[in-house]
């Protein structure tokens, strides 16, 4: 958590200040979707109906929202609005959803929906707002959805401020994966999670909470101690990403612009003097903090005493504070003495445990009774008894005797017998009762019936069958005084005709009724678990009076619902039909429900109260199901088309199509992956394994079209195939494909030639004829701000048999026939060039080149390499940049002919590989006033003569010059 600073107590307060002016300019309130119609798309583009409040009588028009589906069938939909003051032709705007799941929005009050516009986060990135009013007051930690929505959320970097109060430090990064909560069929399941970063400072962990499932809000999960609280994520069991702000709930511990007294202090030492009520001092181990006579808390040093001897922490009679006291030392205890007196004692030491007093050798004894003697006391109900040894004790009174003997003489005297117990008889005497042992499955126990005055065994369970259960029969207590087996069955008997009489059927303990097969009108079979027949005359298609089945919600809540469900082996909902009453008085809607292989429950066609069918998430199967398409229609046999479309159209009208799909992809905030294709046209001879023959003429054709012309009316244009891509918002396109053709291989088949894009040879056979042709004509390409390009093609090889014209509009002469016409009369125009550069990150160096080959057909080989002329770089960098220009030629190795050189200010010029020069300076001028005399050491004219021919072979040569000759 930052530290409070002035700067961010103004920047707080600046910002509470700009949300009350906005709260002057725009007010947000709630409305519903589609007008009283049930119409939401008006005739203006990007604006649709709404009704205020869901007032019938406020409707009125408001701008659509690119994340808020507003379609027809989206009526009804509760949004959120802004009302502009400064607008025209529409006053209020479409924000966002107004949360079904969530009826109080878990964000409110925390930033207004157009808060981000003035969220700047760390280097002043962010928002758009010039005025940064929060100045990184409340960015730090703070969870967003991704950029691509995921079930993750990005935690801002940013400082913050410990549960201990030190600082630490978040660098940014991703949480992990929320998990939604487990689905409930035909149940909204929501759950609270916190999103927290662990005590260690670099671990961002999920806290789960307590899932509901009765349209409560789930409650927050508590933070766990010493940690950072970063966000609450509300979830339910249908998300699958986390899209929005409005499912995040900041748990941030933001400082207050008013400083707190319980804010954590800087770190200090306990003793230091930042504590007013204590004394400073150093910590020294084994001292403790007392309260000394000032009053303040002071250091007490510990006190160590000798061996054997204990010191402790104590108060003394008239002390005030504790100090530490002798608890044990190595004083001995006093001597017993004959006739001591006891004394509580006054020494404050404790004695050992384990402490041993002296005594005298011997006690003389004085007179005294036997019965003093403390290990044999006296009892009054025993008697003083010799062994016959000598040997004194107390026994008890009397010999050894049975309990039934005459001894006692309130007992009849018997001898034991397994199982007996006593019981008292009408003497009064304790008496022997027998045991009565009984038959198998029979249990005798010990009671009292009525008007008996003593106990006896009695038949408690015997083999009697229960009474038979019949319809209607009265209950009654019973009188039998045998009990029921716990495992007893009764024999029941029904009625088979429930009109006549009430039928006895077993339900369980919560009232369910289990039949193995019911007939109703019809007698049961065991193939048909229920069969209803009913005789009805009824032809009306209405709802009639005859009905068969009939399922009633007497629940008068509007939108409330029946279903019929389908359990699996294991008791699991696996598919339903839901039959919703969306008003009681007129409007009914039914929804199929089924169950997919992960376990998620959704609403997967539903048929509303207009009639009107929606297949969700849309699978239309005719003929067979591929769960991936919207509409799958595979033929079966004697079917030869899969779909056919005759419409009729009507004269006059301006644009008709015989088959009209409008794809939508709305990324809403987010961003698409993968392939988006609005139609997809795919023909397959077998859609297994085949081992016949394709017979010649056999042409499977993915798309097919064709504009024919059947009358003597004269046509415009025909068009075959129109492939358009059309930008029509103010979003950018990066790669726009008006026809795009793609062979593929999947598995091991061939193809022998393969045509992405095939141009067959227009057809002439009746009377008509072509004035021109063009199989394949791009016009001039001008329209792009960077780059144009008539045709591109990226890598790969080109073919192409005629001659080839570039430039004007020509007949070629050649294979290859570049031709510029434009109004240059003067000067060199540039009109062939090669070209190469870097892909990737790489950038040119030195000896990077470019070349034109020159190829031909020897006495044995074909494409032989004749010669080369390449440009290459001699130093590549930019600011002082020099390039060769290379001719070489070919024998069974590249000879280098001739190589020139820009110097940066002069050309260069080199011959048979040598390195280039540059033009030398004019040679020695020769000496007109030489002298000729003979002496080829002295005469001037043959030394002018050898300096001129020395300078010309240092031009001319290897060593320094253009290596014309070695």
């Amino acid at each position: 958590m930052p530290r409070l600073t002035t700067a961010r107590v103004r920047a707080e307060r600046a910002a509470k200040q700009f949300r009350e002016r906005e709260r002057l300019r725009e007010t947000t309130l709630f409305a519903v979707l589609g007008n009283n119609a049930g119409t939401v798309e008006t005739t203006t583009v990007g604006v649709v109906w709404i009704r205020l409040h869901g007032d019938p009588n406020q409707v009125t028009r408001a701008l659509a929202s690119s994340s808020v589906p507003c379609r027809d069938e989206d009526a009804d939909t509760t949004v959120k609005v802004e009302k502009l003051k400064q607008f025209a032709g529409a006053r209020y705007r479409i924000v966002g959803l107004a949360s079904e799941v969530y009826p109080a929005d878990p964000r409110g009050g925390l930033v207004a929906p157009h808060g981000w516009e003035h969220e700047y986060d760390d280097f002043n990135t962010g928002g758009s707002d010039p005025v940064n009013v929060h100045a990184d007051a409340i960015i730090p930690l703070r969870a967003q959805p991704q950029t691509a929505p995921d079930m993750t959320v990005y935690v801002n970097p940013g400082s913050y401020q410990r549960p201990d109060g030190s600082d630490g430090l978040w660098a940014g990064g991703n949480s992990p994966a929320f998990v939604v909560p487990t689905p409930i069929p035909f149940l909204t399941v929501r759950r609270c999670d916190l999103l927290y970063l662990a005590s260690d400072g670099a671990t961002l962990t999920i806290l789960q909470g307590t899932q509901t499932t009765d349209g409560s809000e789930p409650a927050r999960p508590a933070t766990p101690a010493n940690c950072t609280p970063i966000c609450w994520a509300y979830l339910d069991s249908a998300m699958t990403t986390i899209s929005s702000f409005a499912y995040l709930l900041s748990a941030r511990q933001l400082v207050s612009s008013v400083l707190s007294a319980t804010m954590p202090a800087t770190p200090h030492a306990i003793l230091s003097a930042t504590h007013s009520d204590t004394a400073a001092a150093a910590v020294v181990d084994g001292d403790t903090i007392i309260g000394n006579v000032t009053p303040a808390w002071s250091r007490l040093p510990i006190s160590v005493p000798a061996a054997n001897v204990r010191n402790v922490l104590g108060v003394d009679n008239t002390e005030l504070r504790p100090s530490w006291k002798t608890a044990l030392d190595a004083t001995n205890p006093t001597t017993i003495g004959v006739s001591d007196v006891a004394a509580a004692g006054t020494s404050l030491v404790f004695s050992h445990r384990d402490h041993q007093h002296g005594s005298p050798a011997t006690f003389p004894p004085d007179a005294h009774t036997i019965g003093s003697h403390s290990d044999y006391p006296p009892d009054a109900a025993g008697v003083w008894t010799n062994d016959g040894a000598g040997n004194f004790s107390w026994g008890a009174g009397g010999e050894a005797h049975d309990i039934l003997s005459a001894t006692h003489t309130d007992t009849l005297a018997d001898a034991v017998i397994d199982g007996d117990v006593l019981i008292g008889n009408v003497t009064p005497k304790w008496s022997r009762l027998a045991i009565s042992v009984p038959a198998a499955n029979v249990r005798n126990v010990l009671g009292i019936d009525n008007g008996e005055l003593r106990p006896s065994w009695k038949t408690a369970l015997d083999a009697t069958n229960p009474a038979t259960l019949t319809v209607s029969a009265s209950a009654a207590p019973g009188t039998s005084l045998v009990f029921s087996h716990r495992d007893h069955v009764h024999p029941i008997t029904s009625s088979a005709n429930p009109g006549a009489a009430a039928s006895l059927l077993a339900s369980n303990a919560s009232g369910y009724l289990q039949l193995v097969a019911l007939g109703l009108g019809i007698a049961a079979v065991s193939s048909d678990p229920l069969i209803l027949a009913k005789s009805n005359a009824n032809t009306d298609t209405a709802f009639g009076s005859q009905n068969g089945i009939v399922i009633k919600n007497t629940n008068g809540t509007n939108n409330n619902y029946t279903t019929i469900f389908n359990l699996n082996s294991a008791g699991a909902v696996n598919s339903g039909i839901v039959f919703q009453n969306v008003n009681h008085t007129y409007a009914g809607k039914i929804i199929f429900n089924t169950r997919s292989l992960v376990g998620e429950y959704g609403n997967r066609m539903s048929i509303n109260e207009v009639g009107n069918v929606l297949i969700t998430p849309g699978v239309l199967g005719i003929g067979s199901i591929r769960t991936v398409a919207l509409l799958n229609i595979t033929g079966g046999t004697g079917k030869t088309e899969g779909m056919y479309i005759t419409p009729t159209f009507v004269v006059g009208a301006s644009q008709e199509y015989g088959l009209y799909i409008d794809s939508r992809f709305n990324p809403g905030v987010g961003s698409f992956a993968g392939t988006k294709t609005s139609v997809f046209f795919q023909s397959r001879i077998s859609s297994g394994t085949h081992t016949g023959t394709i017979a010649s003429g056999t042409n499977p054709i993915g798309l097919n079209g064709a504009a024919i012309s059947d009358g003597t009316g004269a046509g415009t244009n025909f068009i075959g195939i129109e492939g358009r891509v059309t930008n029509n918002g103010s979003g950018n396109i990066t790669n726009a494909y008006g026809l795009y053709g793609l062979l593929a291989i999947l598995s091991t088949g061939n193809i022998t030639t393969g045509y992405s894009i095939y141009v067959q040879n227009p057809i002439d056979t009746g009377a008509g004829a072509f004035t021109n042709c063009y199989g394949l004509y791009l016009e001039n390409i001008t329209t792009g701000g960077t780059l144009n390009y008539a045709l591109y093609s990226n890598g790969g090889q080109s073919y192409h048999a005629g001659n080839l014209g570039l430039g004007a509009a020509i007949v070629p002469a050649t294979l290859l026939h570049v031709l510029l016409e434009d109004a240059t009369t003067n000067a060199v125009v540039n009109v062939f060039t090669l070209g190469k550069n870097v892909t990737g990150a790489g950038v040119g160096a030195n000896n990077l080149g470019v070349a034109q080959v020159f190829q031909m057909e020897t006495s044995t080989t074909i494409d032989t390499i004749a010669a080369r002329i390449y440009a290459q770089a001699y130093n590549a960098t930019h600011a002082s940049r020099q390039f060769d220009l290379v001719l070489t030629a070919y024998d069974t190795a590249e000879r280098e002919i001739m190589r020139g050189r820009g110097s940066g200010t002069a050309p260069m010029l080199g011959f048979y590989g040598g390195t280039p020069v540059i033009r030398g300076a004019a040679l020695t001028v020769a000496d007109a006033s030489a002298v000729n005399s003979g002496d080829a050491t002295t005469d001037t004219v043959i030394n002018n003569m050898r300096t001129r021919i020395n300078e010309l072979e240092a031009r001319l040569g290897s060593a320094t010059g253009v290596n014309l000759f070695a």
